[in-house]
């Protein structure tokens, strides 16, 4: 097989842009103290329909059936073409999503103490429903077998940027004491991540089966609370 790498344009428009806001801000309200942070709302869009109509066969992983087809219960697809990134999910919108980010510092007067605290919350994975159907349930709704030999043909049951995980939040602390020693400096500090412990869900099971209830299991999760001990030294 010889692929080809050619121009979009020679087939129609694809295009990807991000649509929203952006908000930062940095605040000093007084002696010892900062505060910075900010805030993201948007969403992205993707749309590669007048390609994929012309050249169906360049969507990889490309499986074609011929025709759509259906199962009970299960319609999948509209087209011709089926695969990771079928023709029915073309135009793509992840729909607005917001972010917040943000720091605080304070040096606690006299004593050489200072706390730094971070957040951050972000929305959760994009999930989907990717169901291996078996060349014998194709067979059985096309009439024929699906092409190729393969044994499955994978289609994403839920329109891609519809659903979410939970959303993803995380506190880190630090505490550090300043230490003098004539003119030599010392920072001893703790450091601890996911002060909260959340256990929140990285990524999940995007495979699908309807005799398998392993679906959308967390695969890996935000990392447990930990502490960590450090020192520098200024001379």
């Amino acid at each position: 097989m010889t692929n080809q790498v050619q121009s979009a344009a020679n087939y129609g428009q694809h295009y990807q842009y991000w649509d929203g806001v952006d908000i930062n801000f940095s605040v000093r309200p007084i002696h010892g103290v900062a505060f910075q942070g900010g805030t993201s709302t948007g969403q992205t869009v993707q749309d590669f329909c007048a390609v994929a109509n012309a050249l169906p066969e360049s969507l990889l992983p490309t499986q074609n059936t011929g025709i759509g087809f259906s199962i009970p219960g299960i319609s999948i697809l509209n087209g011709g073409t089926v695969g990771s990134t079928p023709t029915a999910y073309c135009h793509v919108t992840s729909g607005f999503l917001t972010d917040f980010r943000g720091l605080s510092s304070y040096q606690v007067p006299k004593v050489g103490v200072e706390i730094g605290v971070t957040f951050q919350s972000k929305p959760g994975a994009r999930l989907a429903a990717n169901y291996p159907v078996p060349a014998a349930v194709i067979t059985q709704a096309l009439g024929r077998a699906p092409a190729g030999n393969v044994a499955n043909v994978t289609v994403n049951l839920i329109p891609p940027g519809t659903l979410y995980g939970d959303r993803i939040n995380e506190l880190d602390l630090r505490i550090a004491k300043v230490l003098k020693f004539g003119r030599q400096k010392a920072r001893v500090q703790v450091d601890f991540y996911n002060l909260t412990n959340s256990s929140a869900v990285l990524t999940y099971n995007n495979t699908y089966s309807p005799t398998s209830t392993t679906w959308l299991t967390p695969t890996s999760v935000l990392a447990a609370r930990v502490a960590k001990i450090g020192a520098t030294f200024d001379f």
